[in-house]
């Protein structure tokens, strides 16, 4: 099988190694192939980071949260990442979906 045309969103997650090609060069090349949304998240050393940027004629402009909550226009939906411990204390992230 093989898919033609553009994504409507991307999600990158920022790594120790990749942090300049996650931020920076995926930034414009995915801005530049079109595509609407550009979610990043990064939770290197238990910081917790999650922006939705969205796609204006000029660049990526972040979405502003509101209670703690990002508003996505490709699924018309909020999301919000959520720092959680599972059953055996370990440390897990859980994107929470909100209308």
């Amino acid at each position: 099988m093989e898919l033609e045309g553009t994504p409507d969103q991307v999600l990158e997650i920022v790594s120790k190694s990749s942090v300049r090609k996650d931020t920076v060069l995926l930034r414009d090349l995915y801005f530049k192939a079109g595509i609407p949304e550009y979610w990043l998240v990064n939770v290197r050393d238990g910081i917790l980071s999650f922006e939705i940027l969205q796609r204006t004629p000029e660049c990526y402009v972040a979405v502003p949260a509101v209670d703690g909550w990002l508003a996505s226009k490709v699924f018309g939906k909020k999301f919000q990442l959520q720092k959680q411990s599972d059953p055996l204390g370990h440390l897990q992230f859980v994107v929470a979906v909100g209308d």
